[in-house]
This record gives C-alpha cells, structure tokens and sequence, in this order.
C-alpha cells in the first residue's frame, strides 16, 4: 500500500482487525508510546506489539492489545493465529481500546 496521508489512515485502519506495532529494540521507548499506537487506539483497533516499556506498561493494563517479547517471530505468529481463531478476544480487546482511550482522554 505505500506511506498514505494521515487524512487516509481511519479508513484502513477500521477495516483492519488487528494493529502492529512492530519495532526495533529502542530506549527511547521505555518511556515514549509510538504514535501508531495512538492512532490505532483512536478507532479502536487492537495492538499486538513487541514494543517494550510504556507501550507494555500500557497495554497490560489496559488489555486492549497484546505485548509479545522483543526479537521473537515465533510468538508473534502463535499470537496471530490465536486471535484469528478468537474473534470474541478481539472484540473485547476493541471495547477496551475504547474504552482506555476514552478514559485517558477526559
């Protein structure tokens, strides 16, 4: 699909089911949420990540999305097989995407 403008992003991302936020081992993390990770909170759009620190932090406490250890393919792809066999598990990771959002937000 290449890089599209911001304004183009809400439409792909609701017709996703999953977000990734797939990045490489970084410090700045630790204490630094990416932005995708906002944008797919925005519409409610569950996160499989392997970004540690505050985006873990996050996501552990929310259960919105699902935090896999850095550097490992294997659990990455037992977690996407798990959540395409588990649409209620997506379903609920939604509501409580929104659900944080919302929260965090007033």
């Amino acid at each position: 699909m290449g890089q599209k403008p911001p304004s183009e992003r809400p439409n792909i991302l609701t017709a996703s089911d999953i977000g990734l936020a797939l990045l490489r081992p970084s410090e700045i993390f630790k204490a630094a949420v990416p932005r995708k990770i906002y944008e797919y909170m925005a519409v409610g759009l569950p996160v499989l990540t392997n970004v540690a620190g505050e985006t873990t932090r996050i996501i552990s406490e929310s259960n919105f999305g699902i935090a896999i250890p850095e550097d490992n393919p294997h659990s990455l792809s037992q977690q996407i097989i798990k959540l395409q066999a588990n649409p209620n598990r997506l379903n609920s990771m939604s509501v409580a995407d929104t659900e944080y959002a919302r929260n965090t937000t007033s």
